[in-house]
């Protein structure tokens, strides 16, 4: 049996500042921006101080890195569906189960889909950029539905667009937001509705 490799200087630090986002973003979720102190952070990252600072110039600056790692990891995710997902309608119901489910295990994402959270001008451009993308993806997927057959022909694009993503954040922040579980049954029916109000009747 091999022994283990030991990580060079380089990758140590990289898993320690990955180490550190992981736990800002659970902090910040939970606590919000103007609770949560770097000492916390330190702590709960078996970290000192120090080298929290030497990866992060301020708190404003972690916050910042822990909100970019939160939306490159929903981007990853959302373009691994679409690229593994050739159905339209199949890909809309994987985009919404894996969102509720990226949801309960990311408190920042709950708290950016609260519209919470955004303490400097550059992050609330970065969050409504984020917004309009994914809303934008919406679209251009529903518009490609459409080419294809498999959705009705007689929807707006733009106004489908915006309900779908109003539905996801109602659910995701309303229930989820409020510490309430959101049942399989409930998201099963809620994709019922979706299917039955998106898809064309002749396929």
């Amino acid at each position: 049996m091999r022994p283990q490799r030991k990580l060079s200087r380089q990758d140590e630090s990289a898993r320690k500042r990955e180490l550190m986002l992981d736990v800002a973003s659970a902090c910040f979720g939970e606590l919000g921006y103007k609770a949560t102190t770097t000492r916390e952070i330190a702590r709960r990252a078996g970290v000192s101080d120090g080298l929290l600072f030497a990866h992060f110039a301020s708190k404003e600056a972690l916050f910042e890195a822990a909100v970019e790692q939160v939306l490159a990891h929903w981007w990853d995710m959302t373009q691994n569906i679409l690229d593994e997902t050739p159905g339209v309608i199949d890909a809309l119901e994987k985009l919404f189960r894996a969102g509720f489910e990226f949801a309960a295990r990311s408190p920042l994402y709950l708290a950016l889909r609260r519209h919470e959270g955004a303490p400097t001008p550059r992050l609330k451009t970065a969050i409504t950029e984020a917004n309009r993308r994914w809303l934008q993806q919406l679209a251009d997927l529903l518009r490609q539905g459409q080419t294809k057959g498999e959705i009705r022909q007689d929807l707006d694009i733009a106004s489908a667009a915006d309900l779908l993503n109003e539905l996801q954040i109602t659910y995701t922040t309303r229930r989820m937001g409020q510490g309430m579980p959101l049942p399989k049954a409930m998201i099963d029916t809620l994709m019922q509705f979706i299917q039955v109000g998106l898809k064309s009747a002749t396929p």
